[in-house]
C-alpha cells in the first residue's frame, strides 16, 4: 500500500494498493527493469502539481516497505534540481553531518561559516537559502524519515511548527 498525504489539503489523500499486482503471467524478458518505470501516473501527476504550485509544499509519501516509494520519488526528481537525502540509521549528529554535507554541496551559503548545522531546526530553515536558477523550484526529498525521528523525536513537531 502506498499513501500520499498532503497536509495542507486534508481532502487530498491517495491510497493505492500495489501489492495486488501479479506480474507472474507477464513476459518481462524484453524489459530492462532497471530502466523501466511502470505505472504511478496518478501519483506522479499529483507530485508534479504540488511541485508547480505557487506555494511551498510539504508532501508525505508513506507505506509498507518495498512498494516503490523511493523509486517513485527518484523518478519524480529526475531532470529536476533537487536534494535527495537518504537518511541513514545513525545518531542525530551523524545524520545532521550527512544532511549538512548535501546542503553545502547544493550551495547553501551557511557552508562559508559552519562545518555542520547545530540542529535540525537550523538545517531545515536553511533550505530557503539554497540557490536556484530563475523559475526553478527547490525540491528536497528526505527518504527514510523514521530513521531521523528515531534519533530525534522532536523532529515532526519542529517541521509542523515551521
Amino acid at each position: 500500500m502506498l499513501n500520499i498525504f498532503h497536509p495542507a489539503d486534508s481532502a487530498t489523500f491517495y491510497n493505492r494498493d500495489y501489492l495486488n499486482y501479479d506480474l507472474t503471467n507477464y513476459d518481462l524478458t524484453n524489459y530492462d527493469l532497471n530502466m523501466t518505470f511502470i505505472g504511478r501516473t496518478d501519483e506522479l501527476e499529483f507530485l508534479e502539481s504540488c511541485y508547480t504550485s505557487s506555494k511551498a509544499q510539504l508532501v508525505v509519501v508513506y507505506g509498507r516497505r518495498r512498494v516503490g516509494k523511493t523509486e517513485l520519488l527518484t523518478h519524480f526528481a529526475r531532470n529536476k534540481s533537487h536534494i535527495f537525502f537518504a537518511s541513514p540509521s545513525a545518531s542525530k549528529n551523524e545524520q545532521l553531518a550527512a544532511f549538512s554535507k548535501q546542503m553545502f554541496e547544493a550551495g547553501s551559503p551557511a557552508a562559508k561559516y559552519i562545518s555542520q548545522y547545530a540542529d535540525w531546526e537550523s538545517a531545515i530553515k536553511d533550505i530557503i537559502n539554497i540557490p536556484t536558477k530563475e523559475g526553478e523550484r527547490k525540491l528536497v526529498i528526505i527518504d527514510e524519515f523514521p530513521y531521523l525521528v528515531k534519533s530525534d523525536s522532536s523532529l515532526p513537531s519542529l517541521i509542523q511548527n515551521l
